[in-house]
C-alpha cells in the first residue's frame, strides 16, 4: 500500500509518462483495490461539505440539485442503464480522456474518433447511447472522417514533441475536462449557481486524476476496469432503485 500511494503522490507532484511498465496480474489486482479505496475515501471527504452546500441551496433556493442530476441521468440512459453506466460509458470516457496519454499514434487516432463521435451526437442533441441504427453509423463515419482529417493536417512529430514537453498540462487538463463534462448532469444550468457547479464535480475530477495515473502506471485496460467498478454502484441504483 505504501508503495502505491508513494507513486501516486510522486505522480501528483510532477506527472510524467516515464514509468509505465507491464503489470503482473497480482500487482494489477492490488492496484485496483488501492485505487478503489483511494477514490472512496477521497470522494467521501469531498462530498461531506458539498452535501452541505447542496442542502443549503435546496433550502434557500428550492433547487434540488441531486434530483435534477438523477432525472437527467435516468432520462439519458433508457432501459440499458446498467450496461451503459457500468461498461459502455467507462470505455467511451477512458478512450476520449486517457487512451491517448501514452502518445501512441493509433491511440491518439482512436481518441480523436471517440471525441468527435461524442461531439457530433451532442451537437445533434441526441444521446450517444441511443442505440445502433442508421444515424449511429452515420455519426461514426463522420467521426472517422474528422479523425482522418486531423491526421492529415497535423504534424505528428510536432504533436508528440508538444505532448512530451507539456505532459503535465495535458494530464491535468484531461482530469479537469473529465470532471467538467459531468456538469451536464445538472442541466439546465442556472446562472446564479455557476460558482457552485465546479464543486459538485470535484469527485469526478479526483477520479480523472486517479485514472490518469493508473492508465500511465498499469495501462488502459486497468483504467477501464477501475472506472467500471466505481460506476457499478450507480449503475445498480439507476437500474433497480431510482424511480423518476
Amino acid at each position: 500500500m505504501k508503495d502505491f500511494f508513494s507513486e501516486l503522490w510522486t505522480f501528483a507532484k510532477c506527472p510524467e509518462n516515464t514509468f509505465y511498465r507491464p503489470t503482473k496480474i497480482r500487482n494489477g489486482i492490488i492496484d485496483i483495490y488501492y485505487s478503489l479505496a483511494f477514490y472512496l475515501i477521497t470522494a467521501t471527504v469531498i462530498m461531506i461539505p458539498v452535501t452541505g452546500v447542496i442542502q443549503i441551496i435546496k433550502y434557500f433556493f428550492s433547487i434540488d440539485l441531486i434530483n435534477i442530476r438523477n432525472k437527467n441521468i435516468e432520462k439519458s440512459l433508457g432501459i440499458y442503464s446498467l450496461a451503459i453506466i457500468a461498461l459502455l460509458a467507462p470505455i467511451i470516457e477512458e478512450t476520449v480522456f486517457r487512451l491517448w496519454l501514452t502518445g501512441r499514434k493509433g491511440f491518439i487516432f482512436l481518441s480523436i474518433i471517440a471525441a468527435s463521435w461524442v461531439i457530433i451526437t451532442k451537437v445533434k442533441g441526441i444521446s450517444i447511447y441511443s442505440g445502433v441504427n442508421g444515424e449511429f453509423f452515420h455519426n461514426l463515419v463522420s467521426a472517422i472522417f474528422l479523425g482522418a482529417i486531423f491526421f492529415g493536417v497535423v504534424n505528428l512529430t510536432v504533436l508528440k514533441k508538444f505532448r512530451s514537453n507539456h505532459f503535465k498540462l495535458l494530464y491535468w487538463g484531461s482530469s479537469v475536462a473529465f470532471g467538467l463534462i459531468h456538469i451536464a448532469n445538472f442541466a439546465p444550468l442556472k446562472l446564479s449557481l455557476l460558482l457552485i457547479y465546479p464543486l459538485l464535480i470535484l469527485p469526478q475530477m479526483a477520479m480523472g486524476f486517479l485514472l490518469g495515473f493508473i492508465r500511465v502506471k498499469n495501462g488502459f485496460l486497468y483504467a477501464v476496469m477501475i472506472h467500471c467498478l466505481i460506476n457499478l454502484p450507480g449503475a445498480i441504483y439507476y437500474s433497480y432503485f431510482f424511480k423518476n
